[in-house]
């Protein structure tokens, strides 16, 4: 009766440590998705600023791997489909500021382009910025609350 008690509590603990750690990675991948969209969107603002291409063009000359990085590991060759790629890891005000970019990309003069990207690298630095500095602290919390659960649970058991 014992071993199976203690069999029960070092899988609930194990839970708590993998429930901590796909936390962890989450925000980090929140982060990076982030950081791929900021330098896609500089990328695009450089293409029209200096040779004025269409955004279908820019995105068959940018790197493949970035692409994918932007869509947090999946193919796409559409700022669309990046965007549905990168949804699930995506907040809703940051999928509203990605929306709308992927929305008015590609729509207007080239100086209402280049506010425009402007507007959402400044917007999307913010956020990435916010939280970037929420992530040490949310750190801390997923690892104090999965384990604690964990613990918890493990001790109800006895």
């Amino acid at each position: 009766m014992i071993a199976i008690k203690l069999l029960g509590s070092l899988l609930l603990l194990t839970s708590g440590v993998w429930i901590a750690i796909y936390e962890i990675r989450i925000g980090q991948t929140r982060i990076s998705i982030l950081d791929a969209w900021i330098e896609l969107i500089e990328g695009v603002r450089t293409e029209i600023d200096c040779y004025l291409r269409p955004i279908h063009e820019i995105l068959i000359h940018y790197p493949p791997d970035r692409l994918c990085a932007c869509a947090a590991g999946k193919a796409g060759n559409t700022l669309h489909a990046l965007l549905q790629g990168a949804l699930p890891y995506l907040d809703r005000d940051t999928r509203r500021l990605l929306s709308a970019f992927v929305k008015e990309a590609g729509d207007s003069y080239r100086e209402d382009q280049l506010k425009r990207c402007d507007f959402y690298l400044l917007a999307l630095r913010k956020k990435r910025d916010a939280l970037a500095a929420a992530s040490p602290a949310k750190i801390k919390l997923c690892i104090t609350l999965s384990l604690c659960g964990a613990i918890g649970t493990a001790l109800l058991l006895w």
